[in-house]
């Protein structure tokens, strides 16, 4: 195994340590990964972890979404269609073609045929779907929260609530749905970034954002997000806790990426004080 191959797998395992000038180490021995396969004292991150349940997760919602009730398929409509184009043209280029029968009988059974289709549509891919999963609505958002245990409160026409001390809003304009965790950060913009970035190129559906310091905020603001496509209650329901969790993970790695950072700028520049940041 070469000391590429070993690095990726360190970089995964809760004991991994970063030092500045040697690079990944392992934190139990103070050296280089020494392992060919597996390592004997592996144990996976919590950040790893995460990361796995979220593709998982990722995984799940593309599955449910394939095995949904849809009615006819595109094909069907295109069968339908197709055999209805046939006959009609047979009957047309037939010797016995009465013309003054066949299409009004013709045109009455083309319109039967989309009223059916629609018919099928509306019943199937909007009516029914919403009937047994129930359209998400933001008194069915609040309802979802309540039964987390949670107590939502409007604001600024999103459902907010808080955990811990940390405040959570809602931004639903239909399908699209989107969790936050926002609020003041003590801290340097340009670190923050990086520390944004590094823990957002290991998440898959989650967003940071920064906000830079400005006359009104001398604090930086930073949004934690997780954005889905979500039609019905019961798929709210279904996932809240993944996108809570998702959210909640992305926090944590995102201060320890900071205090890393922020140690290795206090490594390289000594002249650098947190005092005198903003």
């Amino acid at each position: 195994m070469t000391r590429e191959e070993q690095v990726k797998i360190c970089e995964t395992c809760k004991h991994c340590k970063k030092d500045i000038t040697r690079g990944i180490l392992c934190g139990l021995t103070n050296e280089y990964g020494a392992f060919d396969d597996l390592c004997a004292l592996y144990e996976p991150s919590d950040e790893h972890q995460a990361e796995k349940e979220a593709k998982q997760f990722v995984a799940s919602l593309d599955e449910s979404a394939k095995s949904s009730d849809k009615g006819l398929s595109i094909h069907g409509y295109m069968a339908i269609v197709g055999t209805y184009l046939f006959c009609l043209i047979s009957m047309l280029v037939g010797d016995e073609a009465n013309l003054s029968i066949i299409i009004p009988l013709y045109l009455a059974l083309a319109f039967v045929l989309l009223a059916l289709i629609c018919v099928d549509y509306y019943y199937f891919n909007y009516k029914r779907k919403r009937k047994v999963f129930g359209e998400l609505t933001q008194s069915a958002i609040e309802q979802v929260i309540k039964i987390e245990g949670y107590y939502p409160y409007k604001q600024d026409g999103d459902i907010c609530f808080k955990s811990e001390g940390y405040l959570y809003r809602i931004v639903h304009q239909g399908p699209q749905l989107s969790l936050l965790l926002q609020g003041p950060f003590d801290g340097e913009y340009k670190i923050a970034l990086l520390a944004a970035t590094n823990v957002m190129s290991h998440t898959i559906i989650g967003k940071i954002h920064v906000l830079e310091p400005s006359e009104e905020s001398p604090q930086l603001f930073i949004t934690f997000s997780v954005e889905s496509l979500t039609h019905y209650t019961d798929e709210l329901r279904a996932n809240f806790a993944s996108y809570f969790n998702i959210v909640n993970v992305m926090l944590a790695r995102f201060l320890e990426e900071y205090r890393q950072l922020e140690k290795d700028e206090l490594k390289h520049n000594k002249m650098y004080d947190k005092s005198l940041v903003n």
